[in-house]
């Protein structure tokens, strides 16, 4: 179950308390616990929060009721991470921050950073859970980013473009109005595509030791409210393994740290890469070796090797004898 931190929560409960609405009584509708706007800790399942997104705009009529959002938005939607942001020595550290903490501010949204020339190119996804994401979430999202860099960069008056990959909610003068610049729709990606050098310039906020004091708060609270790191490996294996593509490095770029933060959290779990990537290695094989029905090689394949070799020397390491042996061994036994 993929869910968002409360900070962001938060902000929508102010969004529909500031349109007049009974914010209490859709956020019951919505299964979603008011109680717990405040708790930094506490998680809200993605798939409610689509749901109240979407009675948000039934209540009003208003299907472009994501861009209204990021005028309520504050360093307190992003958690303590915005507090970190603000004090960040750029924009573009600054965002950078967010995107490593990411999974921790929702698990159900995407933000890359993408350099292409002399512009910057803020990518946002929303993914959803089990029900696939309202528009309204992207576009919350897409001016929340907005509304918080003109915040804390005075530099960020030069309006960024915007691209929109979904079908637009609103007229287009709508969106200009919002972000107060050129907006592209029926493009490739739903992004802010700011000029590089503004991202470099430093902000008046930044406080390098208030930014790491932020820092170690989000660390302590985001093992408190996310599932254990070796969990999120895990996760990660099981879908970079068959592709061969899962190194220290692309699993560490999926989860938006350096490969020496994944060390670090691993390492309080008394966990290592390497041996939770053999340990599901090998379980992996075992269950594709239980299937008579699968050559070798295609098992090999499976597991992310493309050199039948060097799976049966890593296989030999983790069992002491060849698939073949020990599917052999398996196949007797049942």
């Amino acid at each position: 179950m993929r869910t968002s931190a409360s900070g962001w929560v938060r902000t929508i409960w102010q969004l529909a308390n500031h349109l007049g609405l009974d914010a209490s009584g859709l956020f019951d509708r919505a299964g979603l616990d008011a109680t717990q706007l405040n708790n930094p800790v506490y998680r809200y399942p993605q798939d409610n929060i689509t749901l109240l997104w979407g009675m948000l705009v039934e209540a009003t009529g208003n299907p472009g009721l994501g861009l209204e959002f990021g005028p309520h938005v504050s360093a307190a939607t992003f958690n303590a991470i915005g507090y970190a942001m603000q004090s960040s020595a750029t924009l573009r550290e600054a965002l950078e921050q967010a995107m490593r903490y990411q999974q921790w501010l929702s698990e159900a949204t995407r933000v890359s950073l993408c350099t292409r020339g002399e512009q910057v190119q803020l990518c946002i996804e929303n993914e959803g859970d089990q029900v696939v994401a309202r528009v309204q979430s992207v576009e919350a999202t897409l001016s929340a980013i907005y509304h918080f860099s003109r915040w804390v960069s005075p530099f960020s008056a030069v309006a960024p473009s915007v691209s929109i990959a979904h079908v637009p909610t609103v007229p287009l003068d709508r969106y200009e109005s919002c972000f107060g610049g050129r907006v592209e729709v029926n493009a490739p990606v739903t992004a802010l595509i700011f000029p590089a050098d503004i991202l470099a310039k430093p902000l008046p906020g930044y406080d390098p030791v208030m930014r790491q004091h932020h820092l170690a708060f989000v660390d302590e609270h985001a093992r408190q409210s996310l599932q254990p790191t070796s969990e999120t490996v895990r996760t990660l294996l099981a879908t970079l393994l068959p592709v061969g593509e899962a190194s220290m490095e692309q699993v560490a770029r999926r989860m938006n740290c350096s490969t020496k933060t994944l060390q670090r959290r691993l390492q309080a779990e008394n966990a290592t890469f390497t041996s939770i990537s053999e340990a599901f290695s090998f379980d992996l094989a075992c269950r594709f070796l239980r299937q008579a029905h699968l050559d070798l090689t295609d098992v090999s394949l499976r597991c992310g090797y493309a050199d039948y070799s060097a799976f049966t020397k890593a296989f030999r390491r983790w069992a002491g004898k060849t698939p073949k042996a020990w599917r052999s061994a398996y196949l007797s036994a049942n």
